[in-house]
């Protein structure tokens, strides 16, 4: 149920005189000098990517199982990670949106270490001591989670629909604001584009998924975080020599080229050329076919340009990610 407004709403705070433009052009520029904004935390990627900054909607593209949610949580938990270092974890948070997995099955992401992965929480091979241990130490981790849960199991819930997200996310603000209890999303990562459900009755699924898109740009601009998202692509990318999905390569949508601020695809070769020691990116530039291979492709990026392909490292097990470090340029 979408909440309603407790005043009439005034549609003059969606104008703004030559006056207003100035001093908040100022204000916003104030604001970037103090906050870097959300990076990769990889040098060659972070030298060509604009940082993520409030309202900006970044765009995940890959096949299942090619690590669209690895690279999310990677991202959502270096980014916590980064809060927590600079003593903010009562002040900032990241929150993690999904609609494909429970958030007890989604922690095991973020618990994941050098010492236990996330396919060693999966199988139950941590002892429930270790789990304890880690979980009186997860209070003070600022990452929060919007999604199903088993505790709910069976309970009279709504549909997780995106106003239902802006809806929690907005009694965070309220309590913060009330309280100073509780930090403010500087990051919301949501998994994924094809499974939020549709707002407006469309029977295609074409316009059910660009009508999801759209409104999560919206949700961005609302909550005034940036947000990445992942959507599934089409399988027709297999037919290409260099499978990396584009812009235009979102499944049941052409939102991917439309609405993103920033689109990236991804490619790990381990996944359609187990068969070969190595594959060809470009003329000249060999990559090596192994699990951890990871592709990387920037097909759009506003205000810059946008094509940009870089060759990493990706252990998924432990959310590591980092160049490969096999040619003189970092790009191509």
């Amino acid at each position: 149920m979408t909440k309603q407004p407790t005043e009439p709403f005034d549609p003059s705070v969606y104008l703004h005189s030559p006056d207003d433009l100035g001093r908040m052009h100022l204000e916003h520029a104030k604001f970037i000098k103090a906050h870097p904004g959300i990076k990769f935390g990889i040098t060659a990627i972070d030298n060509y990517v604009i940082p993520m900054r409030p309202g900006d909607l970044t765009l995940i593209v890959g096949l299942s199982g090619h690590g669209k949610s690895s690279l999310l949580a990677r991202l959502a938990k270096t980014t916590a990670q980064n809060i927590a270092l600079q003593g903010a974890q009562n002040k900032e948070c990241v929150i993690y949106c999904s609609w494909e997995q429970h958030a007890e099955e989604l922690e095991a992401y973020f618990e994941a270490d050098a010492e236990y992965t996330v396919s060693d929480y999966a199988w139950g091979r941590v002892t429930l001591d270790q789990v304890a241990t880690k979980a009186m130490r997860r209070a003070n981790f600022p990452l929060w989670m919007i999604g199903h849960s088993n505790k709910n199991v069976f309970k009279q819930t709504e549909p997780l629909r995106l106003p239902i997200v802006f809806q929690a996310i907005e009694s965070m603000r309220q309590n913060y604001d009330a309280t100073g209890d509780t930090p403010k999303p500087v990051l919301l990562c949501m998994d994924y584009a094809q499974l939020i459900p549709d707002e407006n009755g469309h029977e295609n699924r074409y316009q059910q998924v660009s009508a999801a898109l759209r409104a999560t740009k919206l949700l961005g601009l609302r909550v005034g975080c940036p947000i990445v998202i992942a959507a599934q692509c089409k399988q027709e990318v297999l037919n290409r020599d260099v499978p990396i999905p584009g812009m235009y390569d979102v499944y049941e949508s052409s939102g991917g080229a439309h609405v993103p601020d920033k689109t990236f695809g991804i490619w790990r070769p381990w996944k359609t050329h187990r068969d070969q020691q190595s594959v060809t990116l470009a003329p000249g530039v060999e990559v090596p076919v192994t699990p951890e291979t990871f592709i990387l492709k920037m097909s759009k990026q506003r205000m810059e340009d946008g094509e940009r392909t870089w060759v990493l490292s990706f252990n998924m097990a432990e959310l590591k990610l980092a160049e490969l470090e096999i040619h003189k340029e970092d790009l191509y």
